[in-house]
């Protein structure tokens, strides 16, 4: 594609983000979609984002469409009932087809450059994760008891999936970049939190080159979480187990050696 500039651009980078009551954060989101969409042009790069918004019940879905009327690089995605952020995720990725596809907090709890960076790691690795607890990361106003559980989730995953796990130190990150035709063979049994591990699991078996990448994480400013500790903490022990299973019962086929690099 050529630019505005008559230069040549860089090939597409598609960004998933599902939405369930987000409207008192969306002017905000939009703000950051904004800088991403300058800072995307200066870098030779096109985006194209896939809103997802998963049944929700207050102003979501409308203020969607008020914000992409008549705007180019966009596409909204509703489902009628709320399936869960892995649910969601799934549907947003089904509408994706390039080889660079990035899933992304509604909340924007990490830095939006940050999605350039991750895009930019596909060029040698078929999955690259933000971590915000990596080089003992960056964890900005986080409550005591979601970085406990992010520090507990991630001995867990790594202890079940040792010694493939020796270059992963976070699992439950939703922020995350694939390449396109890794998507499907990942693709998670959860619907809920959980299944942004269970894809991390899945890519790591299957033997596809993983690189996290360091990236700070800030309580959300707008709204409030969704997620339910309980329910989410079961989920995580199911794919745990499930993952436990696929390495005693080898219903997993490696990748070797990955790959071909995105030119």
């Amino acid at each position: 594609m050529i630019g505005a500039d008559g230069l040549q651009m860089d090939r597409e980078i598609e960004l998933v983000i599902p939405l369930h009551n987000e409207a008192p954060g969306i002017p905000h989101l939009f703000d950051q979609l904004n800088q991403l969409f300058t800072l995307a042009q200066e870098r030779r790069n096109r985006i194209r984002v896939v809103l997802v918004d998963d049944g929700s019940t207050d102003e979501t879905l409308e203020l969607l469409f008020s914000e992409t009327k008549e705007k180019e690089g966009f596409e909204v995605v509703s489902s009628p009932r709320c399936q869960g952020v892995g649910g969601a995720m799934k549907l947003g990725f089904s509408h994706c087809k390039g080889d660079r596809v990035v899933c992304y907090d509604a909340d924007c709890t990490y830095p939006v450059e940050d999605i350039l960076r991750l895009a930019e790691g596909l060029k040698e690795y078929d999955v690259v994760t933000a971590s915000p607890i990596l080089h003992r990361g960056d964890l900005r106003d986080v409550p005591w008891f979601r970085r406990w559980m992010t520090y507990s989730a991630a001995l867990l995953y790594r202890v079940v999936l040792w010694p493939h796990s020796r270059e992963v130190s976070l699992f439950t990150c939703a922020f995350r970049a694939y390449r396109g035709p890794v998507l499907p063979r990942v693709s998670p049994t959860s619907d809920g939190f959980p299944a942004t591990a269970e894809i991390l699991c899945r890519a790591v078996l299957l033997g596809y080159r993983v690189r996290e990448v360091a990236s700070p994480l800030r309580d959300r400013q707008y709204g409030s979480s969704k997620m339910n500790t309980l329910k989410a903490v079961r989920g995580h022990f199911q794919v745990l187990a499930r993952t436990l299973g696929m390495r005693l019962f080898r219903t997993h086929r490696r990748q070797s050696p990955g790959m071909e690099p995105i030119e």
